[in-house]
């Protein structure tokens, strides 16, 4: 999934958890959790720019650097780092933004389960997909080599290939609910 689609989770997320918990929280209060909730729902895509260092390029190259393999796409951690922060958070604001730490990483590798996460990681580093099947056409057909050259024309590909080849009714569904969410 491309980042609105994961920023559009995130705050999808962050508004059901900061007003079913009830906590007296002022409206600066519940935007900056909206706001921290939408970047943790992309925080773990971060590893991008180690991918980036380790390849000494702007291209994904599957079979070079697997981003979905490194510690910061393991569920773990990320609900770890939540509970931990609920539990021992004496304030309202901290002990939602410790439930928006876990809850909205999570709808991040809910996202990209199509491809495959490390939800056994620290036990087992192998990718996870929704079907194996659909992991194994997938990578086959959307090789790097295909998207053309070129910084631009290749990212370009990249996005095309998302809304278009992989009709990306799931992120256009979340991006329209959270646009009605935040007009209400």
């Amino acid at each position: 999934m491309l980042p609105p689609g994961h920023l559009a989770a995130g705050y999808i997320t962050a508004r059901i958890v900061t007003s079913s918990l009830h906590y007296d929280l002022t409206v600066h209060q519940v935007n900056v959790l909206t706001l921290l909730g939408m970047f943790f729902a992309f925080a773990p895509d971060l590893d991008f720019f180690v991918a980036f260092a380790k390849t000494k390029s702007f291209r994904i190259e599957n079979d070079k650097v697997i981003h979905r393999k490194f510690w910061s796409h393991a569920p773990i951690l990320w609900l770890v780092a939540g509970l931990l922060i609920f539990f021992l958070a004496q304030s309202p604001f901290y002990k939602t933004l410790g439930l928006l730490i876990w809850l909205c990483s999570w709808t991040h590798f809910i996202c990209d389960s199509e491809w495959g996460i490390m939800w056994l990681w620290p036990f087992k580093k192998r990718l996870y997909p929704f079907s194996e099947k659909y992991y194994e056409r997938k990578y086959a057909q959307e090789s790097p080599e295909k998207n053309g050259s070129g910084f631009f024309r290749y990212w370009f590909k990249i996005i095309w290939n998302e809304y278009t080849k992989r009709k990306g009714y799931i992120e256009i569904i979340l991006i329209i609910a959270a646009i009605i969410i935040a007009a209400h």
